[in-house]
């Protein structure tokens, strides 16, 4: 249960931050005072790309809740199949 429970709050977590508005000055902030962050001009910034961020949140809910590093994986891929999922 913890697992489903860290999957779904990476999601989460992840898709507020990279696409909610009540971050947008936030993100604009960031992308302003890091411009080597985005390593291609065609891609995205760090902070508005939902693979780089959504690894990081990851990390972040494992070591917060405790989880084996083996559970790293499943809670990034997951967090990240359900962002492909959106519509």
């Amino acid at each position: 249960m913890t697992r489903i429970v860290a999957i779904f709050g990476a999601y989460i977590i992840t898709a507020v931050i990279t696409g909610s508005s009540l971050f947008a000055a936030t993100r604009a902030w960031i992308v302003r005072r890091t411009p080597r962050l985005r390593p291609v001009p065609e891609h995205p910034h760090f902070i508005e790309c939902r693979l780089c961020l959504g690894f990081w949140v990851s990390l972040g809910i494992t070591l917060v809740l405790n989880l084996p590093w083996t559970d790293l994986l499943l809670i990034y891929g997951g967090s990240y199949f359900l962002a492909t999922q959106e519509r």
